[in-house]
């Protein structure tokens, strides 16, 4: 079986192109562009059988290229006997088993950064829409309501962002770019994480629960791996009825039944408001 195709380069050289497994689909046309120049693409996510392609290529791939949430099975991994590397298209590492890929000797690389900015800016974006009723705002508007009641009264106040406390769950890069768009509102902050940072001035809380009470907007942005089921009933109790919940990091961070429970005691007078992205 050919393990390789075969190029050449523009001064005829002859190189050898790897084979790469790819998972899911990269929405950006140029990287797939590059990706195509550069290897022999395997689009598993295009196949109708899935089991079938991997059995007649899978001792050909070197390079496998997935999600953050999809990551790759040591199933998978087992199938791949030419394997050299893991490129998770994504933040996130968590759907990847690292210490089967370690002890397989597979680096597994990711995209860290590459979203930084933009998921502080969705986590400030989130804030606002929630403080300010935005969404409520515009279905109002576009649904007509507006024009039957043409009253500020009719809308319910909202509340301001600036100068609220914010406590932030996770002071890793995601955490710390929220953390200095946040100050730009005057807002004391104060934050968790598993030690106190050395080269952060805020104000550092050692338990979730102290920070929740201490707290106006409860920002999660702690990394999935290391966050599962962290915010339980007990956390919303104490961020309270008039306190919101903004959490940027994936949905693994709040525990679902004790979740719904709090859900129904806000609806009963208690708990807080809770968004996610």
């Amino acid at each position: 079986m050919r393990r390789h195709c075969i190029i050449k380069d523009i001064k005829g050289a002859t190189e050898l192109k790897l084979n790469v497994l790819q998972l899911n689909p990269i929405l950006v046309h140029a990287i797939n562009q590059k990706l195509e120049s550069l290897y022999t693409m395997h689009r598993l996510f295009e196949q109708n059988d899935k089991d079938a392609y991997i059995a007649e290529h899978g001792e050909l791939i070197q390079g496998v290229i997935t999600g953050g949430h999809t990551g790759i099975t040591n199933e998978m991994i087992d199938k791949l006997p030419s394997l050299k590397v893991i490129a998770v298209n994504g933040v996130g590492t968590d759907a990847v088993d690292l210490a089967y890929a370690r002890s397989r000797g597979l680096p597994v690389t990711a995209t860290f950064g590459a979203l930084t900015e933009d998921v502080a800016d969705l986590a400030i974006g989130l804030i606002l829409t929630v403080l300010c009723e935005i969404c409520p705002g515009n279905d109002f508007v576009k649904t007509g309501k507006w024009v039957q009641n043409p009253s500020p009264r009719a809308i319910p106040l909202s509340r301001r962002f600036s100068g609220k406390r914010v406590g932030i769950v996770g002071m890793g890069k995601v955490g710390r770019a929220i953390t200095q768009r946040a100050a730009v509102f005057d807002c004391p902050i104060a934050y968790t994480d598993v030690h106190q940072m050395d080269d952060v001035a805020h104000h550092f809380v050692p338990d979730l629960l102290s920070l929740a009470r201490e707290s106006d907007i409860l920002v999660l942005a702690a990394a999935a791996d290391k966050a599962k089921g962290i915010i339980d009933a007990t956390v919303l109790d104490a961020l309270g009825r008039e306190g919101y919940l903004i959490n940027i990091a994936r949905q693994a961070g709040c525990r679902r039944r004790p979740g719904a429970s709090a859900k129904r005691r806000r609806d009963r007078g208690h708990g807080p408001r809770r968004i996610r992205r």
